[in-house]
């Protein structure tokens, strides 16, 4: 994020430039200047959108997910059960391009409740279809996640505190924000980090929907 910022897209307020979605709502409010999100707008506007590729789609997922397979160390895919990280799921193992490992988030030991917003489509969803998975690719990992005490390690940090809005970009609830240094507060990926290895964390952006598959694949999330 520090050597590339733009690469996750920027928010921009007439001439200014912001990371923080907050910031730059703040500035809108304060100049009347209409707020423009900018997400590699002018690497998608130099590509004749008019021409057809000559690949099908799932031609593109496959060379996409070998060109990661090909640049990282260790590849994880976190995975909800839905379609669209089940695309990117397919796109591998079907294609026999390997995931070093899948993750899901879950809630349960805060809440108990297995059939919760959060909970219901990992454990009625993902848990049995990674299970279903490992009878053909034994060599599948699933990890599954506690966001508990990944939101009270985050919120207890003094810089974090008080201004958690201001460093969250996507939605302005307690799960995302403890989520965004994921990469880092899981120990075995924070140790391959520490060693030098290349570890890509695949996000799925569930609220862009469906036809936001291509993209998706596109956008890897370096740590």
């Amino acid at each position: 994020m520090t050597t590339y910022p733009d690469r996750f897209g920027c928010y921009r307020v007439g001439d200014l430039k912001f990371y923080s979605k907050l910031e730059a709502i703040e500035m809108q409010e304060k100049t009347n200047v209409h707020l423009h999100w900018d997400f590699n707008e002018a690497a998608f506007s130099s590509y004749d959108w008019s021409v057809e590729p000559q690949e099908s789609i799932l031609e593109l997922y496959r060379q996409r997910a070998q060109q990661l397979r090909d640049k990282y160390d260790y590849i994880i895919l976190i995975y909800s059960g839905g379609a669209d990280s089940e695309t990117i799921l397919q796109s591998f193992i079907y294609n026999d391009i390997k995931l070093d490992e899948i993750a899901s988030y879950v809630n349960y030991s805060a809440t108990g409740d297995k059939k919760n917003f959060l909970n219901e489509e990992i454990f009625g969803n993902a848990i049995p279809r990674i299970e279903r998975l490992k009878e053909t690719y034994p060599w599948l990992k699933h990890r599954v996640i506690e966001l508990r005490d990944l939101m009270f390690d985050h919120f207890s940090r003094e810089d974090v505190k008080y201004r958690w809005i201001y460093y969250t970009n996507t939605l302005f609830d307690a799960n995302c924000p403890a989520r965004e240094e994921l990469a880092l507060k899981i120990q075995d990926w924070a140790d391959l980090i520490y060693q030098g290895k290349r570890v890509c964390v695949l996000w799925v952006m569930t609220s862009l929907g469906l036809s936001m598959k291509i993209i998706v694949i596109l956008c890897d999330s370096l740590t």
